[in-house]
């Protein structure tokens, strides 16, 4: 097991030479693949330490590595063709412990299912099933900050046995042992011709014209003719390779992981007739990425600083070196923008904002392993231009805004209309004078709103000023001015539609008043002429009480005259009391019309 220090000087390290932007996979596996899968006592194994990286860009790599030691002695360990070139802690191993350890960096990213760490070699001491198994690792994304992309650790297993006269055999030139193939036990049927040339496959490798970057288990199957009694099958690195001895009657086998390289499966039958052809099944391995580089911004060296250039768009170079399967194609990518795939060494970038940019750059080869770096680089801006809007009256629909200001001589100046939410209204441009000075006025009418003018130089190369911006606003042209109060036509129409509002609500309550009043002087009326009439009832009765006896003497006519001319009086006032009341409410209607009338009036003027 590493100490805590030693977990803690990897991540150290990591901060210090990852400098790559983060990948968006998080997911990484470090396995060891085995050269063969079953020995005998003094055979020797060779593992390889290997990273599947699932497309992100690593470049840190530490892990413990258990392996049965009554089994298994370990001889060496070899890092050649490791994707690391630099080791914090050198790979090491102990046969009293049964342990390998070690911690590995470098400064250039690789991603590949199949990233080489370490070669160990191993003897067979002892006989059973030995494991080898990871009890501690880590693999560190080159993102920046080193984050451990690793979620899964697969070791591997190893059958030791003594050796039979049937048991595996090791072909001339083959770097791996075979598991016995189970056999097939069959009566084969009489043919008349030799057997034809098997049709091999390969699961894992399925295309043997292809590159692949997988070294892992793997098997090979063919369809068995009746006839066939006898096969023979061997895998090196001899394309022509022949041979007439069997293994028995199977259809297919497993081997143990390849090594880097060339190789060919080579499949015969034989029937009654004898040996048929030879099947030749070509299996390409490339494990290995293409070689660390440092790239160059300008002819700069571009690794682990900031290359600044006012230049908008820099060239960038690059030698990147594959010995097995070749170069495929190089890769660059500014910040977040679309991978550029080219077969130049050379390449020059798109034009550059001012700013701080991240450049990727890499290489895949023709088994898809990939090696990227990262490069550093700041755009320095043009002077920035200046400039004075003239936006202080500037109405919907109207246009009519103007800009001047001074610039770089015969610079391209950008005048863009923004909305302020950031959405680009307009673009228009202009050359400023030999003296710097520029102006420029936009007609094109605007909605009501809030606006950013962004004016930004541009010179022959290419080259952007940092923007320089202005807010201003668009609004409703007023249809009059009180008391330096604006009144737009929307602001005009809504105080008009209040006084409406208002003028029929008084009109309502009014009518409410005027009714109530009429009303109430309607039952006062009422009352007073019941009220006559009762005095005029009374004085008539009395009146008709004395004449009762159908004789009237000299006081009873006095006093009937009396009550007769009260009657008349009564009778004449209240005539005229009731006329007054009817022209009095005749009158409050009148005004109440002449009053809504002025009012509405008022209102219309």
């Amino acid at each position: 097991m590493f100490c805590r220090k030693t977990k803690h000087l990897a991540i150290l390290i990591v901060l210090t030479v990852l400098i790559f932007a983060p990948s968006t996979t998080w997911a990484a596996t470090l396995n060891v693949a085995l050269d063969k899968l079953q020995g005998a006592i003094g055979d020797t194994v060779t593992a390889n330490i290997k990273i599947n990286s699932e497309g992100t860009g690593i470049n840190v790599a530490q892990a413990t590595l258990q392996f049965s030691k009554d089994i298994l002695e370990a001889k060496s360990v070899d890092k050649t063709g490791s994707i690391f070139n630099f080791w914090l802690k050198d790979p090491a191993f102990s046969n009293d412990t049964g342990q390998i350890d070690f911690v590995g960096g470098s400064p250039s990213g690789f991603v590949g299912p199949s990233l080489q760490v370490l070669t160990i070699t191993f003897k067979v001491k002892g006989n059973g099933q030995a494991n080898l198994v990871f009890t501690d690792g880590s693999v560190n994304a080159s993102d920046g900050s080193g984050t451990n992309v690793l979620n899964t650790m697969k070791g591997a297993q190893f059958v030791a046995g003594p050796k039979t006269d049937g048991g595996p055999l090791v072909t001339q030139g083959a770097a791996i042992l075979p598991s016995v193939p189970l056999q097939i036990s069959r009566q084969p049927v009489a043919a008349k011709s030799s057997p034809l040339k098997p049709q091999i496959n390969v699961p894992l490798y399925p295309d043997s014209s292809k590159w692949y970057n997988l070294s892992s288990d793997f098997s090979v199957s063919w369809d068995l003719p009746l006839d066939v009694s006898d096969v023979s099958i061997a895998i090196n690195k001899d394309p022509s390779w022949s041979s007439q001895k069997s293994e028995g009657l199977f259809n297919n086998k497993n081997f143990g992981a390849l090594s880097d390289g060339v190789w060919y499966v080579h499949v015969r039958f034989q029937n009654n007739i004898g040996w048929g052809p030879v099947a030749h099944y070509k299996i390409s391995v490339d494990t290995q990425p293409p070689s660390s580089f440092t790239p160059k911004l300008n002819g700069v060296s571009a690794t682990d600083k900031t290359v600044s250039t006012d230049d908008p768009a820099p060239s960038v170079t690059y030698s990147i070196g594959d010995n097995l399967s070749g170069i495929d194609f190089y890769f660059l990518r500014v910040d977040d923008g679309d991978l550029i795939k080219t077969d130049k060494t050379s390449f020059t970038l798109p034009l550059q904002t001012p700013g701080n940019h991240s450049v990727l750059v890499g290489a895949q080869d023709k088994a898809g392993n990939i090696t990227e770096n990262f490069i550093k680089l700041e755009t320095l801006p043009i002077e920035s231009p200046a400039f004075n809007l003239a936006a202080t009256n500037l109405f919907v629909g109207e246009g009519g805004l103007f800009a001047s200001g001074t610039a770089l001589p015969n610079v391209k100046i950008i005048f863009i209309i923004k909305q302020s939410k950031g959405e680009i209204v307009y673009t228009l441009s202009t050359t400023s004078q030999d003296d710097g000075k520029w102006e420029m006025k936009a007609d094109q009418p605007l909605k009501k709103g809030s606006y950013v003018a962004e004016v930004t130089a541009q010179d022959k190369r290419g080259a952007l000023s940092l923007p320089v911006k202005s807010d201003f606003k668009v609004k409703e042209r007023p249809l009059l001015t009180l008391g330096g109060i604006e009144i737009t036509q929307f602001w005009f129409f809504v105080g008009l539609l209040i006084i409406l509002l208002v003028g029929v609500f008084s009109g309502w309550i009014l009518g409410i008043f005027t009714k109530e009043q009429r009303e109430r002087k309607s039952i006062i009326a009422q009352r007073d002429v019941a009220s006559v009439l009762g005095l005029v009832k009374k004085d008539i009765s009395k009146a008709l009480s004395k004449f009762a006896d159908k004789k009237i003497d000299g006081a009873e006519a006095t006093e009937i005259e009396f009550l007769l001319k009260h009657c008349d009086e009564t009778i004449n006032k209240m005539q005229k009391y009731i006329l007054e009341n009817i022209e009095e409410i005749n009158q409050d209607q009148v005004s109440l019309k002449n009053i809504a009338k002025d009012y509405l009036k008022k209102i219309i003027k």
